[in-house]
């Protein structure tokens, strides 16, 4: 007969939990980091060396934390993400 299979992943939730975290210190850093470099602006990129990128968000709503948009950059061998990460 047919039987059901059930799969459960078990590092989700650990995984959740570091995304959140992640988060929360990327807004931190984004909102208040501009202000001890004396700039109006600042925007944080990460490297990801798993998938060769650098990666921002951004916030495109009004609401603070919502609606945020991914930007990610290759890192090609002659792209301006890779020289940004040689510098």
């Amino acid at each position: 007969g047919m039987s059901t299979l059930f799969f459960m992943d078990l590092e989700k939730s650990d995984r959740l939990k570091r995304a959140a975290e992640l988060d929360t210190i990327f807004t931190h850093v984004v909102e208040h980091g501009y202000k001890l470099l004396g700039a109006e602006r600042c925007t944080l990129f990460l490297h990801d060396a798993g998938k060769a990128e650098l990666w921002t968000k951004m916030s495109t709503g009004s609401k603070r934390g919502q609606d945020r948009l991914l930007i990610t950059l290759p890192l090609e061998k002659d792209s301006i993400a890779t020289a940004a990460c040689k510098s």
